[in-house]
């Protein structure tokens, strides 16, 4: 069945397709009522996995009890509510609760999931600083932390226990489609992060754009630890299944950090359909899953392995399938996914039923602007497809400079329109109504797919080529370099008058020395560079664990890696 042909249950019944997610709620609870919506897992310590339902309704009187609370408070029409919370109903709760009386929830990770109370602390003030909330809800944990520290942007703020709401439900205010629904701030990658404002329409319209060229299916379950202040783990796995009426089991994220193997057992225990994650936690699953793991693993019912978030290796989707396909995980279960929060998540899905495409390009080609298939013995970049545009929207590769769509196998800008594309960022001018998204990565079409290079941002330009720092991080992934903790840097060369390729790594935590210590992983990573891309690093630093930087969503700060490693900051470890 077609994308175009493809009829979802709410089509069928009849409702509008661009209601605000309150209002469809409240149509699910009114057709059925006893129907499970929501599942909160409880995994215990031992590892024995519990369910605990909500249905549609119990959803509802939880967030009118948090719209009475937040009024109480003074939150009103039009202003911002911060919700510091981990997955659990409270989270659901707290951001209906504040579209409830037409306010603008603004999730942001909890204590629980930044690991650290400064560390949240400074994700935290830079968005109230941001947005100016009238109140913040978290957890009784991370409330703890934060009242412990005497900070400026949170003096005065009210501060409400998301477990203890005991409001009376005020009258619904009813959204219009084009008002805003939340504001999604940015991971801060390659800037400061920045509060897209996602309108009731925006995210309507991608849920049903996922949902249509996904064919999600009445009898789909979906499995979920993604966070919810990132928009793959709200968009994709939270509000897809309440607006179209699916089930979800959703995990605390602390329990895949803290036990991964965890995630696909519960895919086994409960049968779920449809489950996502970036390429990070695949390539975790692989490392640690060991017989025991894969002993009464069932996958057979995953048809949709969603892979997006940050860039899809081929060579750990390969490696997953592999290993897990004994398990009856099936070769076109694998989903490599693109979008931004701009786009309010998903650009480009794959076609189901298709198995994963790799397109093998020659690299020196591909520093020259064209997507070559390459000959057997040159030098290759392996990027994969990650599908077709949303049905109702239009992917386009533009010259960054020019705006000039250029042809297939070219690369170029990707730019994205269609009802997906975001009012803009709060507190700057609005993006005007039906103009197209720049997406500030490049990209290029083949066969209709998508591929997606690099962010145009982080291109290392050396003599004139365009390097792919994501390219070169996969070739200095060598034996006895931990799996993801690769940077490649551009660094001003004067003498050159180009910039200079500098790679940073952190060895394999089970053998902190390296294979052969530090000084032969880094030979051994000089070597591979050179015979992959033609291009002889300035210098490669092997450095302690933990020292490559990471944004709260798992995407590499190569912005900030780059500062510190021009400001003499970086010690790495000794050659010996």
């Amino acid at each position: 069945m077609s994308a175009e042909a493809y009829e979802l249950r709410a089509d069928r019944l009849g409702w509008p397709a661009d209601e605000p997610l309150l209002d469809r709620l409240h149509r699910w609870a009114e057709l059925e009522p006893d129907r499970t919506c929501l599942e909160r897992l409880h995994v215990a310590p031992w590892g024995q996995m519990e369910a605990v339902p909500f249905t549609a309704p119990a959803l509802l009187a939880g967030a009118g009890r948090a719209a009475g609370a937040l009024r109480a408070a003074g939150v009103g029409e039009g202003d911002r509510v911060v919700l510091c919370l981990p997955n659990r109903e409270e989270f659901v709760h707290a951001f209906l609760g504040a579209q409830w009386l037409g306010a603008y929830p603004v999730p942001l990770p909890s204590i629980h999931a930044m690991g650290a109370s400064a560390t949240l602390l400074e994700r935290a003030r830079g968005v109230v600083a941001s947005c100016a909330p009238a109140a913040l809800m978290a957890d009784a944990a991370t409330l703890s932390g934060l009242s412990v520290l005497d900070v400026d942007e949170l003096r005065g703020l009210p501060l409400l226990d998301a477990a203890a709401l005991e409001g009376e439900a005020p009258p619904r205010r009813r959204a219009r489609p084009e008002e805003p629904a939340y504001l999604q701030y940015t991971s801060g990658s390659t800037a400061a992060p920045r509060g897209v404002v996602v309108t009731h329409r925006n995210a309507a319209a991608n849920v049903a754009a996922i949902s249509k060229q996904g064919r999600l299916e009445e009898g789909d379950r979906f499995l979920s630890w993604l966070p919810a202040y990132h928009d793959m783990g709200l968009v994709g796995m939270l509000l897809q299944p309440l607006y179209n009426g699916s089930r979800l089991l959703w995990m605390s994220t602390e329990d895949f950090r803290s036990r991964p193997p965890v995630w696909l057992k519960a895919m086994s225990a409960f049968g779920a359909t449809i489950s996502g994650a970036p390429n990070f936690a695949y390539r975790l699953c692989l490392r640690i899953a060991g017989d025991r793991v894969l002993e009464g693993l069932d996958l057979r019912r995953w048809r949709a392995a969603l892979c997006g978030g940050e860039q899809v290796n081929p060579a750990t989707m390969r490696a997953f399938l592999e290993k897990f396909a004994p398990c009856g995980l099936r070769p076109t279960a694998l989903f490599p996914v693109y979008g931004l929060a701009e786009a309010t998540l998903s650009v480009t899905f794959p076609e189901p039923g298709a198995p994963m495409s790799v397109d093998r390009v020659d690299r020196r080609a591909l520093a020259d602007g064209r997507a070559v298939p390459a000959a057997p013995e040159a030098p290759a970049a392996e990027l994969v497809g990650l599908g077709r545009e949303l049905t109702g929207h239009r992917v386009r590769i533009c010259h960054p400079e020019t705006g000039v769509e250029l042809e297939e196998r070219r690369t170029g800008e990707v730019v994205f329109s269609g009802p997906s594309v975001t009012a803009g960022y709060h507190g700057e001018p609005p993006r005007p109504p039906g103009s197209a998204l720049r997406t500030g990565d490049l990209g290029y079409l083949a066969g209709g797919q998508l591929y997606v290079v690099d962010r145009i941002k982080d291109l290392i330009i050396v003599g004139g080529r365009n390097v792919s720092p994501s390219d070169v991080e996969r070739t200095a992934q060598v034996e006895g370099v931990r799996m993801g903790r690769a940077a490649a840097l551009g660094v001003p060369d004067p003498e050159q008058g180009t910039e200079a390729l500098v790679v940073l790594v952190e060895p394999e935590t089970r053998n902190p020395e390296g294979l052969e210590g530090p000084a032969a992983l880094r030979a051994r990573i000089d070597r591979a560079v050179q015979e992959g891309h033609g291009l002889a690093p300035r210098e490669v630093l092997v450095l302690p664990a933990g020292t490559l930087e990471r944004t709260s969503s798992g995407k590499l700060m190569r912005r900030r890696m780059r500062d510190r490693y021009l400001s003499g900051e970086l010690a790495p470890l000794a050659l010996g």
